[in-house]
């Protein structure tokens, strides 16, 4: 709930002008690179890897998934919202659907 007051305080300085909302959310079923950093050793080849068996991997190595989200995230926020956005501030959020996957939902102002 602390995130939520956060997140007031910053709209209620900023103003709303200018905010822009978005939600970056992983495929990690569909990464290969993911796939290859799991101990199983992920073959990226879709048809000899089950969509079964990608799906086991994220369940028994969250800690490997939530990881490569963060680094991929950081860098799609820091290379392209950050400098193609020019945003002066931000806020944002990681997430976990019941299912394990993980997504970041940021407002960010220009």
């Amino acid at each position: 709930m602390a995130r939520h007051y956060e997140l007031s305080d910053m709209i209620k300085q900023l103003g709303s002008q200018g905010l822009i909302f978005f939600t970056f959310s992983a495929i990690d079923l569909h990464w290969p690179e993911l796939h290859k950093l799991m101990p199983s050793g992920g073959n990226s080849d879709r048809e000899t890897e089950s969509a079964k068996q990608r799906h086991q991997n994220i369940i028994e190595n969250l800690h490997i998934a939530a990881w490569f989200f963060n680094k991929r995230f950081k860098t799609f926020f820091n290379d392209v919202l950050k400098q193609q956005w020019d945003l002066e501030d931000w806020w944002y959020r990681f997430e976990w659907q019941h299912h394990g996957s993980i997504h970041v939902h940021e407002i960010g102002k220009r």
